[in-house]
């Protein structure tokens, strides 16, 4: 039982990090866009990881509560 409830407060934890990264990729694709001479590759990359951040938050989200169980 013990084991658990640490799994999921290292979910929880991750979470909490991965919301944070997302929400900087966020500011910083703001900030490349508003530039006239921006860089197209890096925002590209950006992007990518901001999708993959936003797959993995969604993965934990329904590891923490499955929508399935009551």
């Amino acid at each position: 039982m013990e084991d658990n409830f640490e799994n999921v407060t290292n979910l929880h934890s991750r979470l909490a990090l991965l919301y944070a990264e997302h929400k900087d990729l966020n500011e910083a694709l703001a900030s490349l866009d508003a530039r006239p001479s921006y860089d197209e590759l890096l925002i590209r990359r950006l992007n990518k990881r901001k999708l993959l951040i936003r797959c993995r938050i969604s993965l934990i989200e329904r590891m923490i509560m499955p929508s399935g169980r009551a």
